[in-house]
């Protein structure tokens, strides 16, 4: 019985701070994305990408890095880049239409037409 006890108050523990550590790296990749956001305004598109990169590995879920990632790489012509980032925004808010239409640009500009056209409708 006493194991049982212990195994749960471990548990218990492994929860609360996986929990703690969760909400702690949101926190960090918010102020990763305004920083990406300030330097995107300023026109520091090589800074934004970094920061927006930087929360989206603390909160690979974080859409608004995600889509602002695509945007940026996209301002700098780095198509691939654009692509994989308006993919994880697509794929973290599939009926996004800014997602959609960004992964759409650039795969047109890629001249990957057929694989863009569902993006756009």
């Amino acid at each position: 019985m006493a194991r049982v006890g212990i195994w749960l108050s471990v548990l218990f523990l492994s929860v609360v701070w996986s929990t703690a550590a969760s909400a702690g790296s949101k926190r960090v990749a918010k102020r990763h994305y305004a920083e990406g956001v300030k330097q995107g305004r300023s026109r520091e598109i090589n800074e934004a990408i970094d920061s927006f990169r930087e929360a989206l590995k603390q909160d690979p879920k974080m859409f608004k890095a995600a889509l602002d990632l695509g945007l940026a790489c996209s301002m700098s012509k780095r198509w691939p880049e654009a692509i994989a980032a308006y993919q994880l925004a697509v794929k973290t808010e599939p009926k996004s239409a800014k997602a959609r239409r960004g992964l759409g640009e650039a795969l047109s500009e890629l001249t990957a037409f057929q694989e863009a056209i569902p993006h756009f409708e």
